[in-house]
């Protein structure tokens, strides 16, 4: 049995991107906000605070953060920088919408939603400083 578990494991690092590897809380989160914007734009349960927003509201809300999720996860296992960066600007606006909209209609009920969103936002926010000041700092360099 252990020599069928550390073949497994040689597969599955073999088979596995290197960013994925080495970076793999990156990657979980792009696919839960790329997961989540589906959900939001398939599914809205009566009396939960989506159910308050208007449909395009959500529409946009999960269409921005199913591309941004989609768009951050190619970029970044494709090592494109470009396309991972639009992703981010798709997640911080999703979340802009969303924040606005909730606490427009719910008021301080939805600050608990918005502090999760927000974070969210915040991460993406930071990574699109990060890759900024890499890019100064690669320019000065030449």
């Amino acid at each position: 049995m252990r020599r069928w578990q550390e073949r497994t494991v040689d597969w599955l690092i073999l088979h596995t991107p290197s960013p994925v590897l080495l970076n793999p809380e990156r990657v979980a989160i792009k696919v839960a906000v790329a997961m989540s914007g589906l959900v939001t734009m398939l599914v809205v349960h009566p009396g939960s605070l989506s159910a308050l927003l208007p449909h395009w509201v959500i529409l946009v809300w999960g269409a921005t953060w199913f591309l941004g999720g989609v768009f951050g996860l190619i970029g970044y296992v494709g090592s494109h920088r470009p396309l991972e960066m639009a992703g981010h600007r798709l997640i911080i606006l999703g979340a802009c919408v969303f924040a606005v909209a909730i606490i427009s209609v719910a008021g301080l009920r939805a600050l608990t939603t918005v502090i999760i969103v927000a974070v969210i936002a915040a991460c993406s926010a930071v990574r699109l400083l990060i890759a900024a000041g890499s890019r100064l700092v690669r320019r000065r360099r030449q």
